[in-house]
């Protein structure tokens, strides 16, 4: 995630009264599965590109709600149940 965009989430999250938890792709999934349920995530902001890093864990994620999705070039964007997709952009422009 580019670091405008990193920021944008940041204040959005801000603004909404909710904190934003970072989410280190180097980590191990046992770690980031701690760091989402013991935060209570429930959205994550992630890089199309980094998704298949995450989709293995999404499972684990227990209060997750949303996936927000930043286009950064080709890829799919796996469904998951219980989970709705939006895109950073389609929501920007609202």
């Amino acid at each position: 995630m580019e670091y405008r965009t990193a920021l944008g989430v940041v204040l959005c999250c801000t603004m909404h009264g909710s904190r934003a938890t970072h989410l280190e792709h180097s980590a191990f999934p046992e770690q980031l599965t701690y760091i989402v349920n013991h935060a209570e995530d429930e959205v994550i902001f992630c890089d199309k590109s980094l998704l298949p890093l995450l989709a293995p864990l999404f499972p684990t994620f227990h209060t997750v709600k949303h996936l927000v999705v930043m286009d950064d070039g080709p890829g799919d964007v796996p469904q998951w149940p219980g989970v709705q997709i939006h895109d950073y952009e389609e929501l920007l422009s609202k």
